[in-house]
């Protein structure tokens, strides 16, 4: 078992571990089915990896501010002021590679 410096240490491991498996699940769905949707009340594939990125970004932005406060404003308004890169990226490839990237980007800011 990995021996971790401290709680937050261990989090970001587990963090990245959750990652990795999510994004080489995307990784084996072919950019085709990435709008499928099996009902009308279900997110697509892309809608997914939008929403992993925005709720990430989000929680990254908020939890390493030093005046943080996840209350400051509606969570709409939130997710919008931090994920703008991931309402950006249109195709499989960018939101596959903002995946990564992003999870790099937090890590560092922790």
């Amino acid at each position: 078992m990995t021996e971790f410096d401290s709680l937050l240490d261990e989090t970001l491991e587990a963090w990245k571990d959750a990652r990795d498996g999510i994004t080489d699940e995307f990784r084996n769905i072919p950019a085709k089915h990435w709008d499928y949707r099996p009902s009308s009340e279900s997110k697509s594939v892309r809608e997914l990896a939008v929403h992993i990125l925005e709720v990430a970004m989000m929680m990254t932005g908020e939890l390493t501010r030093p005046d943080t406060d996840f209350h400051r404003a509606p969570w709409p308004k939130l997710l919008k002021m931090y994920a703008g890169a991931a309402y950006r990226a249109k195709t499989r490839g960018e939101l596959l590679r903002l995946l990564v990237t992003q999870h790099r980007e937090a890590d560092k800011m922790f």
